[in-house]
């Protein structure tokens, strides 16, 4: 089973960030921004590790390091540098979730539903924030109170696919297929490309008796991209979740 997450830009903008008043720091911080652009994470994490050496009571430049170590997989080490932000800022919203996304990745559920809860708090509209929260009680098998979480994030953000989505996924572990296939329909007319959703709803309707709409289903789903979905014609055990991806910001 698919699950999505929403894909939030990694933004590096100093209209919205006031950056470092120490200015060699900010030097290393811009030179940090332009290894992301290349997508050079390891050149990213020694400018902003230099950044902090002159700056060192900066949360912002603690997230851009722990961020760039996300983006390189070392969810452990960009875990301990949001939390070095949080410490310096208690109140910096974007932290919270990013953690939480790292603990996320390292499958460290509980943790993550205490971080996203946090950024619910700081900021009660924030969509992604309960998409997510979602997705880590999904994965405690608390699906009745993960549909809860998508539906306020369909509340805040109804023109997404992923809420809708990911509500299908929680409704079809409760064995809800009709509500599932429903919300499938949804998320295809705002996502009619996403052969992810075409594979949830093709596995909804095969588990609902749908043959014919499955294999239906499953031709779109290989269309736009997804080759496994042509392997549920041999079993449901081909089944899967989707691990999520280092979103940021």
């Amino acid at each position: 089973m698919k699950k999505l997450l929403p894909l939030i830009i990694f933004l590096f903008c100093s209209s919205i960030f006031a950056y470092s008043k120490n200015s060699e720091a900010e030097k290393y911080l811009k030179l940090g921004k332009d290894s992301i652009k290349r997508s050079d994470y390891p050149t990213a994490i020694l400018d902003y590790t230099k950044a902090i050496e002159l700056d060192s009571k900066n949360a912002i430049i603690y997230f851009y390091r722990g961020a760039a170590e996300s983006l390189s997989n070392d969810k452990k080490a960009a875990i301990e540098d949001y939390s070095k932000a949080i410490e310096l800022n208690p109140e910096y919203l974007i932290a919270y979730f990013a953690r939480g996304n790292a603990e996320y990745n390292r499958h460290e559920y509980k943790k993550a539903i205490e971080d996203y809860s946090k950024a619910i708090e700081l900021n009660p509209d924030y969509a992604d924030a309960y998409n997510n929260r979602g997705l880590a009680k999904d994965e405690l098998l608390k699906h009745s109170e993960a549909i809860q979480d998508y539906s306020k994030e369909i509340e805040l953000n109804p023109k997404a696919a992923v809420g809708y989505n990911n509500r299908g996924v929680a409704k079809d572990e409760l064995g809800d297929y009709a509500g599932a296939i429903k919300d499938y329909n949804k998320a295809i007319e705002l996502a009619p490309k996403s052969g992810s959703i075409y594979f949830n709803r093709e596995i909804a309707k095969y588990e609902s008796g749908d043959k014919k709409g499955s294999k239906e289903d499953e031709i779109k789903a290989r269309k736009f991209g997804l080759k496994e979905a042509y392997h549920l014609i041999k079993g449901l055990q081909s089944r899967q979740t989707d691990p999520a991806c280092p979103w940021l910001l």
